[in-house]
């Protein structure tokens, strides 16, 4: 029989899974949970030592010698503290020493519980990673547990190998009465020594490329080539850094899913290939969340658990594990491909005949295919990242966004870094006006090159909290107040921006007095109309100043664009803007009769 402590039950489940055989025990209490369980089952080899210090170099000698990880038990006090010179060793000469330490709960750390001592640091030189396991009391706590054990586990045997602790508090616990152990996810670890025993079948294959440095000429052919040879598609954004064969800009196509749209799980792969890092296209996050498999491939080998389904990791370079796994997509198996590019190409049809109000989406939709060839673009966080997703770029344009802290600081510092690092080629910025402000500062800077185009959309504050998607547009309050921080910047004297409208806080703007006086040409737009205007000008490759333009929206709009841009499958423009008027707020449908009056 086994303890019934749920989390010791994941430890004892992965310690089979990652066949680590060989425990040395020592006695104690709060162990017992693990003692228990490891003498009453005939896969562990286990070994009892009184004295800590004794066995973590007993676990030194079963290891260096069958050169397998071995596991340590011991209880709380000092204990743990006796494996440290063993440790020392194992961190020395990376020997895979696994340190489970049993105790009473780290919430009892300086309250002066009796054997309770602060193991949530670890000398640097003795251990590569030390886990503090949570107790298992929902989901989430399950998932927290069975990933912590499995990087833990990972870990002891990367990079050459080397001991780590693994803290798990004890619930005293004195019910034995589970028969079997559970079955656990296991997070298997590959690199190019075993990548040869990798092989899968499935049925469909897509590679979900996060934020990315710009990927070689070799590695875009081997990318194409594994996508040719399996139908697979790569889901990207404007962050990912490739601009080859097979891409596809999935935002458009998974906004405009429902969460219960049956036909939406033909466009789920089977197994997933997730590359990169942080991803701020939060709608084409659907195709990695709910594929049925989701591997890793990173160089640095480290556990991104982002779907909460890991079942591998592969520590290499994306070239490496092309060229040697094995995937073999099903006979007769329609082209997964083809069929994201047959709706994406629909979709983006109907799109383009869509009546947008004037906002950020629209503009994008204007400017997008206007861009120059090899010119950089850069996106404030995260409104405009999200806008600017539904549409396609020219391979040639290079694309960029903070998402790696996703602050809207430094957004335009970046940018402006960028346009400095490349002189000869045009480099825009799309902002709102929270983020331009935010970093105002950075327009005096005397190194300010000419090549840089600025389109900063200005709806009176944080747009994000005001969308209609957003928990702060359905709570009771006024978001605008301090959730959105409107009203600030001269944007208008009342904090609600939909009062004053675009061609009040135009006649206010507090960057167009800064952009004048930083001698940049501005130009200030409130309508469809005034941006046609202007954008030949914007996108132009002549002109010896910086250029702003900036565009005065209304937050309503703005969310109106968004809404019809993630339903036109389901429903018409026409009747979104209906059930837009039932909704809006009252300063803001008076806003808008003074309007239609005029």
């Amino acid at each position: 029989m086994y303890t019934n402590e749920k989390h010791a039950l994941v430890l004892l489940s992965l310690l089979k899974a990652h066949s680590v055989k060989k425990i040395v025990v020592s006695p104690g209490s709060t162990n017992i949970p693990i003692a228990t369980a490891v003498q009453n089952d005939d896969f562990f080899q286990v070994f009892s030592a009184v004295d800590e210090r004794s066995a973590a170099y007993m676990a030194i000698g079963l290891s260096q010698v069958s050169g397998e990880a071995v596991a340590l038990s011991c209880t709380g006090a000092t204990a743990s503290r006796n494996y440290m010179s063993a440790l020392t060793e194992a961190y020395y000469r990376k020997l895979p020493i696994i340190s489970i330490t049993s105790f009473n709960g780290n919430e009892n750390i300086g309250h002066l519980v009796a054997q309770n001592l602060d193991r949530r640091v670890m000398p640097n030189d003795t251990v590569k990673l030390n886990i503090q396991v949570p107790y298992i009391n929902d989901s989430r706590t399950e998932w927290e547990c069975n990933t912590l054990i499995n990087k833990a586990l990972i870990e002891c045997r990367k990079d050459g190998g080397g001991p780590v602790n693994i803290n798990i508090a004890s619930m005293y616990s004195d019910v034995f009465t589970t028969k079997e152990l559970p079955s656990v996810r296991v997070i298997k670890y590959v690199n190019s020594k075993n990548i040869d025993d990798l092989n899968i079948e499935v049925a469909s294959v897509g590679l979900f490329i996060g934020s990315h440095r710009d990927f070689t000429k070799t590695e875009m052919l081997l990318i194409e080539q594994f996508c040719k040879k399996n139908n697979a598609v790569v889901f990207c954004d404007h962050t990912s850094g490739y601009y080859g064969d097979y891409k596809i800009m999935g935002a458009l196509v998974s906004n405009n899913f429902g969460p219960t749209d049956s036909s939406w799980r033909d466009y789920v792969p089977d197994l997933i290939l997730h590359i990169g890092e942080v991803s701020g296209d939060y709608a084409g996050h659907r195709v990695l969340k709910e594929a049925k498999t989701v591997w890793r491939i990173s160089e640095d080998g480290e556990i991104r658990d982002l779907t909460r389904k890991l079942s591998l990791v592969y520590h290499g370079d994306i070239s490496s594990f092309l060229s040697n796994v094995k995937i073999l997509v099903k006979l007769n198996a329609p082209s997964f491909y083809e069929k994201w590019k047959t709706i994406d190409l629909d979709f983006r049809l109907k799109f383009k005949n869509l009546n947008l109000p004037f906002s950020n989406i629209w503009a994008a939709s204007i400017l997008h295919n206007q861009l120059p060839k090899n010119s950089v673009i850069s996106f404030a966080i995260l409104n405009s990242l999200r806008c600017w997703n539904f549409f396609e770029l020219d391979p040639s344009i290079r694309s960029f966004s903070n998402v790696g802290g996703f602050g809207i600081d430094g957004c335009m510092s970046t940018a402006i870094g960028g346009a400095l690092a490349a002189r000869d080629r045009l480099h825009f910025f799309i902002t709102g006006d929270l983020a331009f402000f935010y970093d105002l500062n950075s327009l005096a800077n005397r190194h300010l090159p000419k090549n840089l185009r600025i389109f900063l959309i200005n709806n009176g504050g944080g747009i994000e909290f005001k969308n209609y998607s957003h928990m702060a547009s359905e709570i009771n309050v006024d978001s605008n107040e301090l959730i959105a921080a409107g009203g600030h910047f001269n944007s208008s004297s009342d904090s609600s921006s939909s009062i004053s409208g675009p061609l009040e806080r135009s006649r206010n703007s507090l960057a167009k007095v800064w952009c004048e006086k930083l001698n940049f040409d501005y130009y200030s737009v409130c309508s469809k109309e005034d941006l046609h205007l202007v954008s030949d000008v914007f996108v132009s490759e002549s002109g010896d100043r910086p250029i702003i333009i900036e565009a005065f929206t209304n937050d309503w709009e703005e969310s109106l664009a968004l809404k019809v841009s993630s339903n036109f499958e389901k429903t018409t423009t026409d009747k979104l803007i209906q059930e837009f008027k039932k909704v809006l707020p009252k300063k803001s449908k008076e806003y808008i009769k003074s309007i239609i009056k005029k």
